[in-house]
């Protein structure tokens, strides 16, 4: 019986393969964002900040993200016609 050599391994080591690269993807752009706020701040952070400011950035995005949903939910509410505006009040 001759068996194949599959070079990505088994299925377990691909999902863990994958986690990697996202990992190394979010660690990109968290470098990218703790670079931009070390500029602003004219020197390097220390863990314990960048874990204060990571947060306070999660925060922000996640607000944002939030009054979007809400803006969506609310703008169809505000495209109707007139007359049924209207009649929803009544």
């Amino acid at each position: 019986m001759t068996t194949m050599f599959d070079p990505s391994g088994p299925p377990q080591a691909q999902s863990a393969m994958k986690r990697q690269k996202k990992a190394k993807a979010a660690s990109g752009a968290e470098q990218a964002a703790r670079a931009v706020i070390e500029q602003s701040c004219g020197r390097q952070l220390t863990d314990g900040e960048w874990a204060h400011q990571r947060r306070r950035l999660i925060e922000f995005v996640l607000t944002l993200a939030r009054w979007d949903r809400e803006r969506q939910i609310a703008e169809p509410k505000n495209n109707q016609p007139e007359a049924s505006r209207q009649a929803v009040g009544d």
